[in-house]
């Protein structure tokens, strides 16, 4: 009895599971949807996303509208651009660019200190502050590397950035580090209009509402300080040569600041994201990444096609997305070779989607100093 109860059950799931998969294009952004495939467990959504099958279907699914998004108008181009400008970015006025003393942000997030030649710059808006610690090459070649940490904190806290940074700073490039909001070092309490503190991390982003600014959409606060010390730190220094890294959350701010940082030439999204459709069915990821208004106006495919197009439109800017086989946190196998073997069939060699044998959620340094 109890047995073909189990075997029923299993075979609802299994049934409701495809249903979902078959008509997450009409529901994807339906929060009753997206409450329906958080209750599926994770290993029958990997079941169910690893037959070969559906497997093929995605890898068709996601090439498909990457390279449909690559295909867009200029116009559609210039009107996303000017969408993130006034939907989801802050006005230059509410930023407040200076350079502080590191005895003023240093806590108790830092493992490692950054060298002897370095500033320090804020971003203060609201009663929000976030930091970027800016450290000079011996040997400069007027080129900069942007290091940016995900959900783990401060950069400083990980012998792997340490590396990354000592690497560079050899070879001539100027080297500023980034933590995401209200983490690492900028961990600290916060406060804005409609701020929502019963929810954890970054969620207490989504009610943000500003009556003197009624266009600004919430994702607008969480991102613009980064943005703006990255514009400010490009606009003020005539660098030559720009690059972005970032891992997990730090590589989804690399792919979508890089859409629309068109300075920034070659950027490296490390374990970080995956298109929407992927996401319902695998690692749900935090508010900005998955749940966030944002993506009714700019998907991932857009995304992923601005980060190639400079300022002009040009396709001569590079962007990759590194996925670790098994990652022991999220964006494993089977989203990983999906992913890779999509970008296989992607047309455009200004997008590059790599598959890595590494089994840690981290930046694989051979592979970045190989590459890069």
């Amino acid at each position: 009895m109890w047995k073909k109860l189990i075997l029923i059950s299993f075979i609802f799931l299994l049934i409701l599971g495809l249903f979902l998969v078959i008509k997450q294009q009409e529901f994807i952004h339906n929060k009753y949807y997206r409450g329906i495939t958080k209750l599926l467990p994770l290993d029958l959504k990997k079941k169910i996303i690893n037959s070969n099958i559906l497997k093929t279907y995605y890898i068709n699914s996601v090439a498909k509208k990457t390279n449909k998004a690559f295909e867009s108008s200029n116009d559609r181009i210039k009107n996303l651009r000017s969408v993130f400008i006034k939907n989801y970015l802050l006005k230059p006025e509410q930023i407040n660019i200076s350079k502080i003393n590191f005895a003023n942000l240093k806590n108790k997030t830092f493992k490692f200190l950054p060298d002897d030649k370095f500033e320090v710059f804020k971003a203060h808006y609201y009663d929000i502050d976030e930091y970027g610690i800016l450290e000079y090459s011996n040997t400069p070649k007027n080129k900069l590397l942007i290091y940016h940490q995900g959900h783990r904190g401060n950069p400083y806290k990980f012998e792997n950035f340490i590396k990354i940074r000592d690497h560079y700073k050899k070879k001539g490039f100027d080297v500023f580090a980034l933590s995401m909001p209200v983490l690492g070092f900028n961990r600290k309490n916060i406060n804005f209009p409609g701020i929502d503190n019963t929810k954890g991390k970054h969620e207490i982003y989504h009610k943000y509402f500003d009556k003197n600014l009624p266009e600004k959409k919430p994702l607008s606060v969480f991102i613009s300080g980064n943005y703006y010390l990255i514009k400010n730190l490009i606009e003020n220094r005539n660098y030559n040569q720009v690059y972005y890294i970032g891992v997990s959350g730090g590589g989804w701010f690399v792919t979508l600041l890089s859409s629309f940082i068109t300075e920034i030439k070659n950027s490296y999204s490390f374990a970080s994201l995956v298109p929407l459709e992927l996401r319902y069915l695998g690692v749900r990821g935090d508010w900005e990444a998955s749940k966030a208004k944002f993506y009714k106006d700019i998907n991932y495919y857009d995304l992923f096609n601005m980060t190639t197009l400079d300022k002009n439109l040009e396709r001569n800017r590079n962007h990759y997305l590194i996925y670790n086989k098994l990652d022991d946190c999220c964006f494993s196998r089977p989203w990983s070779e999906i992913m890779e073997r999509a970008g296989k069939e992607i047309n455009y060699k200004n997008f590059i989607i790599k598959e890595l044998d590494v089994n840690k959620h981290t930046i694989d340094l051979d592979f970045l100093f190989s590459e890069f």
